[in-house]
């Protein structure tokens, strides 16, 4: 006999964990993009009726966010769409800030809505893990200072 003490395990292993990786890599049924969604469009519609706040713009934001990084493998038009949509995010930022209330004019009313159709396609072809790195990604670029300006340059692109 050697004198030593037999390996003891520090911790139980989790039998789940494979399964939790697959979690992640599935795509998202019906009812959590749904759900996902309807945070984007509730935020959208209380910014329209006068009753938004700062935590809806930060939603609906988030959300356009996440489509402008999800949307780039996509392609070129799918981007526009997106970044269309967050210019009109950052004017109506602009009159919150001179006014003290949110509200839509009739470009952000006209670019918006196709943006939020477009999310809804994006969440419907990504997986949980692909809308974290979505969001990840998206804060590392505003981070970085890669945020919208009232004048769009092709360097700026966040909000």
């Amino acid at each position: 006999m050697s004198g030593r003490k037999p390996r003891r395990i520090r911790w139980a292993p989790n039998p789940k964990a494979a399964l939790s990786v697959i979690h992640q890599l599935r795509p998202f049924d019906e009812e959590e993009a749904a759900s996902l969604s309807n945070q984007a469009r509730l935020a959208w519609h209380h910014l329209t009726h006068g009753t938004g706040s700062t935590e809806h713009f930060d939603t609906l934001a988030r959300a356009m966010n996440a489509a402008l990084v999800l949307s780039e493998p996509v392609g070129q038009p799918a981007v526009d769409v997106v970044i269309r949509a967050q210019l009109t995010l950052v004017a109506m930022q602009q009159r919150y800030h001179r006014q003290g209330r949110f509200g839509a004019d009739a470009a952000a009313l006209a670019e918006v809505p196709p943006a939020l159709d477009l999310h809804d396609q994006l969440l419907s072809l990504s997986n949980p893990q692909q809308l974290v790195r979505a969001h990840a990604e998206a804060q590392d670029r505003i981070e970085s200072g890669d945020v919208l300006a009232p004048a769009y340059s092709a360097t700026s692109a966040r909000l």
